[in-house]
């Protein structure tokens, strides 16, 4: 199972066009993007290269760190006791159990069968004066923290009355012209990524996953700053 890389947060304002050069985690390599709106976490992959495990994206596990505490405690101290062992044992186990399960590719499909998906075409007209509300999520079922992060967008779409748009950038349309567009005129740093605009203009977004459903509701509609980030 994959494990969660070391958390980093960035933030930035949420006029896209104004932003100073930042990096983000893409897969195995340090991507540079520009004119990025709010970053948030760095549990984001680019979307034009294939999934590879980050290099530093597996710890030792809780089990194994306990078992190098308990070889050198016995060492040092004889009156360990064999049951004081075990307890220690049963806590690491239970530990490495409460990790996150992966959400396989078709329990995301499941996850965002209510979302309203869209063609790049589409996409390029948002971002123009339509007059128009929009909140879009940018994702694809082959990236893991879109996956990841899928139960809770599921929840965010029903809080926004099933009107949350999604446009999957592993679709046939997702050509050269979308991804310069995407990735360079827009600023977006990769996947997952939530943008809510209001006649073409960036209000507020997201990227990245690590919230509820509610307080991305929150945070875009009302600027109310995850409780994860209020102490940051």
């Amino acid at each position: 199972m994959k494990k969660s890389v070391l958390k980093a947060t960035i933030l930035l304002s949420a006029a896209i066009l104004s932003m100073a050069t930042v990096s983000v985690f893409a897969d195995d390599e340090l991507v540079p993007t520009t004119e990025v709106t709010e970053v948030v976490d760095n549990t984001v992959e680019n979307v034009v290269t294939d999934i590879i495990e980050l290099s530093n994206d597996i710890p030792e596990s809780q089990s194994e760190k306990a078992e190098e505490i308990l070889s050198s405690e016995v060492i040092e101290n004889s009156e360990v006791t064999t049951e004081s062992i075990e307890v220690m044992k049963t806590t690491a186990a239970t530990s490495d159990e409460a990790e996150e399960a992966e959400v396989t590719i078709p329990q995301y499909e499941e996850n965002v069968a209510d979302f309203n998906q869209v063609p790049m075409t589409d996409v390029y007209s948002m971002f123009t004066e339509d007059g128009k509300e929009h909140v879009i999520y940018f994702g694809r079922p082959t990236c893991y923290y879109c996956r990841q992060f899928s139960p809770d967008l599921k929840d965010f779409n029903t809080l926004m009355n099933n009107r949350l748009e999604y446009y999957n950038t592993d679709s046939q349309d997702f050509d050269e012209a979308a991804a310069n567009f995407l990735f360079r005129t827009v600023g977006i740093p990769g996947t997952p990524t939530i943008i809510r605009l209001q006649n073409g203009q960036i209000v507020s977004a997201w990227v990245g996953g690590g919230i509820s459903g509610q307080e991305l509701y929150d945070y875009l509609f009302t600027g109310k700053i995850p409780a994860a980030m209020a102490g940051e």
